[in-house]
C-alpha cells in the first residue's frame, strides 16, 4: 500500500471461527490497520499474526468506536514516518475484549 489503509476491518462482525492472518505488512501507508466498531458473535477473535507496519504517516492501528472481538498480535512492529504519526491509537473508543500483543516495537 502506498497512502490509504492497509487493512481496514471497520464494521464488521467475526463469526466464532474468528479471523485469523498469518501476517500483515505494509510500507508507507496512511494508516496500517483500521477497526472501527467491530463485533463478535459467538466469541470470534481477531488474530493478525506478525505485522508489520512501516513508514506510516498517521496511524499504525487505529482502534475507534466499539472493539467487541478479541484481538491479537503475535509480534507487532511499527515504523512511523511523521512526527505527528501515532502508533496505536484507542482515542474515542470503547473496548470490550482483549487486545494482546506478544512483542511490540515503535520506532
Amino acid at each position: 500500500t502506498s497512502g490509504g489503509t492497509a487493512l481496514n476491518l471497520s464494521g464488521i462482525t467475526i463469526g466464532a471461527a474468528g479471523l485469523n492472518f498469518s501476517s500483515v505488512s505494509t510500507t508507507s501507508a496512511t494508516t496500517g490497520i483500521s477497526l472501527a466498531n467491530v463485533a463478535s458473535s459467538g466469541g470470534g477473535a481477531i488474530a493478525l499474526g506478525t505485522v508489520s507496519l512501516q513508514g506510516i504517516t498517521s496511524r499504525g492501528v487505529d482502534v475507534t468506536g466499539t472493539q467487541g472481538a478479541a484481538l491479537s498480535f503475535n509480534g507487532l512492529d511499527i515504523g512511523l514516518n511523521d512526527n505527528a504519526a501515532v502508533a496505536f491509537d484507542l482515542n474515542g473508543s470503547t473496548i470490550n475484549a482483549a487486545i494482546t500483543a506478544n512483542d511490540s516495537d515503535v520506532t
